[in-house]
């Protein structure tokens, strides 16, 4: 597995109150996009799909009233992958509380 200090990786954070699509990684002219880690706590009811643009790229994860963690660890192989010129959006259900931090690469 890649070394948690690897600064190939850039790190960010989303804190999103809003029934919306959240970019996670930006589209980038000529480049693709690759998550290799993500966190997310929310905080109540929630249902969330990370997309390539409009087009789903994993399952839908929902969760309870209590709210709950959702965590993809650090790895070198991509658990999404972007096509390029497009983003990477985190497409959330209800204005519950979610906070996300993330490690990803473009190229």
């Amino acid at each position: 597995p890649a070394d948690k200090g690897d600064t190939t990786y850039t790190r960010d954070f989303k804190n999103i109150a809003a029934a919306t699509d959240t970019a996670l990684i930006t589209a980038t002219s000529g480049k693709t996009g690759r998550l290799h880690e993500l966190f997310c706590t929310v905080d109540a009811a929630q249902t969330l799909i990370l997309k390539d643009g409009s087009t789903a790229k994993s399952a839908t994860f929902r969760f309870p009233s209590t709210g709950g963690v959702f965590q993809w660890a650090l790895t070198p192989y991509p658990y999404v992958e972007t096509t390029a010129n497009t983003a990477l959006n985190l497409t959330t259900s209800t204005s519950a509380n979610v906070n996300c931090s993330y490690r990803y690469v473009k190229d």
